[in-house]
């Protein structure tokens, strides 16, 4: 099935909702079937505007495939532990498809076409926009995107709350494999409550199906075009769940910038987030502790972990020759940003020449102990540590009188940490006196 139009929904009433292609089976003996899949390179969009006076919240869905609706079913994706990566198992007969079209769903941005988005306006709490939903009972195993995916919920009211934004989410269990050249994009305005939804990949209905032996989601920028994901990923049941982030130049780099919550599995480390060469990681990580998730960062690759209450829980931690982790270290989280040690076979190695960069996220009103990385007693290598003090050094904040790393064993022995020793100035030091000494402590 192949849409090189345009696809519209906005009633022209406020606060109705909207919903632009829906693609719908009625039971088990009255299904619908895309069997060669959809190929979409001009645009499904929908928008739904709310008011003061609505009764309840307006929702906006530009693309939905139901339960008993099947698109594109042979276009499945296996995993491979060849190149550790799903790989496509459809078929590859005298009908099979081109490279770039070996999925259910692909969105092309030939001719400057490829846009789904769904947008919901207005100052009504709950309201919600999902650019592709695909729910229980459906099937589609996998989209690749050179497009635009987005989904926008927004208000000028702060006050409102729940208001939710997804670009796209499976509660099938059938999407194993998700390849996004172009941009994948979710959006919610910052509420009073903060409690807004920004999701730009939610794969948590997942607890079942294909998808729990292997998903990927593959950001891959393309010659002269980068990849980006804006918002969230959140994973569901299984194991190897891969984020593969991948850039080419530059110019042509690969992005995601949101939060990435690896979900539950039986496979110690099967988990993947691979950040490859001009490719940014920036957001925090989460990892269930019985698997964890294996971390490489590659060569001009960059992974900034912005986690302020819970470690990410690694089985292996790898920044390369050329890579940089960025780090910031805040008063009410001392306890351990990456945390390998809960498998003896967990590791933490920083090798000659990566890069690591740390930032001061608040206030450090007394002599402090942050721990960085923890991992098995022999299992941390920081080969660079004298190069990242001195540059501690040069960048020593005022009121610091020191700032150094060093790596640590536990009292039992078990485990190795790389601490980050602050020691602050005192008031003496800084011949304070008076009303000025008391409130040095709430400016440091």
């Amino acid at each position: 099935c192949y849409d090189r139009g345009s696809m519209v929904s906005s009633p022209s009433n406020y606060s109705q909702s909207s919903e632009a292609v829906s693609i719908t089976g009625e039971g088990d003996n009255a299904t619908t079937t895309l069997t060669g899949g959809l190929f979409n390179a001009g645009s499904i969009s929908s928008a739904a505007n709310s008011t003061t006076s609505a009764t309840g919240p307006v929702s906006s869905n530009a693309l939905t495939v139901t339960a008993n609706a099947s698109v594109g079913a042979n276009d499945t994706y296996s995993f491979d532990s060849n190149c550790y990566c799903m790989k496509y198992s459809g078929s590859l007969g005298l009908n099979a498809k081109l490279s770039g079209d070996l999925a259910a769903f692909v969105n092309s941005s030939e001719s400057g076409g490829g846009t789904i988005s769904a947008l919901t306006n207005g100052p009504t709490s709950n309201n919600s926009s999902v650019a592709i939903d695909i729910t229980a009972g459906a099937t589609l195993p996998s989209i690749i995107n050179s497009g635009s995916i987005a989904a926008a919920t927004l208000s000028t009211d702060t006050t409102v709350t729940g208001l939710s934004a997804t670009a796209i989410r499976d509660s099938s269990g059938t999407l194993a494999y998700i390849q996004n050249n172009g941009s994948i994009q979710a959006i919610s305005t910052t509420f009073d409550d903060e409690a807004q939804s920004a999701i730009a990949i939610d794969l948590r209905g997942d607890t079942s199906g294909a998808v729990i032996n292997g998903v990927e989601i593959l950001n891959q920028a393309t010659s002269g075009k980068p990849a980006t994901i804006i918002g969230d990923i959140d994973f569901g049941t299984g194991d190897y769940q891969i984020v593969d982030t991948e850039g080419l130049s530059s110019d042509a780099s690969a992005d995601i910038v949101g939060n990435i919550a690896f979900g539950h599995g039986n496979v110690y480390g099967s988990d993947r987030l691979i950040v490859g060469g001009f490719a940014t990681v920036t957001g925090e990580i989460t990892a269930d502790s019985f698997t964890g998730v294996s971390v490489d960062v590659q060569n001009n690759g960059i992974l900034t972990i912005t986690n302020d209450s819970q470690a990410l829980n690694a089985a292996g931690f790898h920044i390369e020759t050329g890579g940089t982790l960025n780090l910031t270290v805040l008063s009410e989280f001392t306890t351990g940003i990456v945390d390998t040690s809960f498998n003896l076979h967990g590791f933490v190695t920083l090798d000659p020449d990566s890069k690591l960069h740390i930032t001061y996220g608040s206030f450090v009103p007394a002599n402090s102990i942050f721990t960085l990385f923890r991992a098995p007693d022999g299992q941390l290598s920081v080969s660079d540590i004298g190069a990242y003090n001195a540059q501690l050094t040069d960048q020593l904040p005022f009121l610091f009188n020191d700032a150094h790393l060093q790596i640590d064993t536990s009292n039992d022995g078990k485990t190795d940490s790389l601490n980050l020793y602050v020691d602050v100035k005192t008031a003496d030091q800084l011949h304070l006196t008076g009303y000025a000494a008391q409130m040095l402590p709430y400016a440091k």
